[in-house]
């Protein structure tokens, strides 16, 4: 087994160094030749230990917008969980409503609705904020 330098070095690597010698010079910490002189060294590099030297006097790069959720993102997924699990429910509910008024016509009332409402319009108020 090839020790961890030796290792051939997939595209996705490059690209990551590319990318962390492009945050090296928008910080200002390369200028443009250099940045240039690096990259077509990285995207030549063939295997793990080449691309030591390119971004070995760089700090590590800072996190990407896409490496962290954003608060929006969770917001969002919290909110389909919500809706998602007032639907089930509500079918739930609904069709045991449904499942009774066939057996015993005229006799359930709409017991239902004290369960869909109420959850229903803090799901809409929660929308609307």
């Amino acid at each position: 087994m090839a020790r961890s330098g030796e290792l051939r070095l997939s595209d996705a690597e490059r690209e990551a160094a590319v990318e962390h010698l492009r945050q090296g010079l928008a910080e200002g910490r390369l200028d443009l030749e250099e940045f240039h002189r690096r990259t077509d060294l990285a995207y030549a590099a063939q295997r793990v230990r080449d691309l030591q030297p390119l971004v070995g006097d760089l700090p590590a790069p800072a996190r990407t917008k896409g490496s962290v959720r954003p608060r929006e993102e969770r917001r969002q997924r919290r909110r389909r969980r919500s809706i998602t699990n007032y639907l089930g429910v509500n079918a739930v509910v609904w069709a045991t409503w449904g499942a009774f008024a066939l057996a015993e016509p005229g006799h359930q009332g709409l017991w239902p609705l004290f369960i869909s409402l109420p959850w229903g319009a803090v799901l809409v108020a929660r929308q609307l904020r």
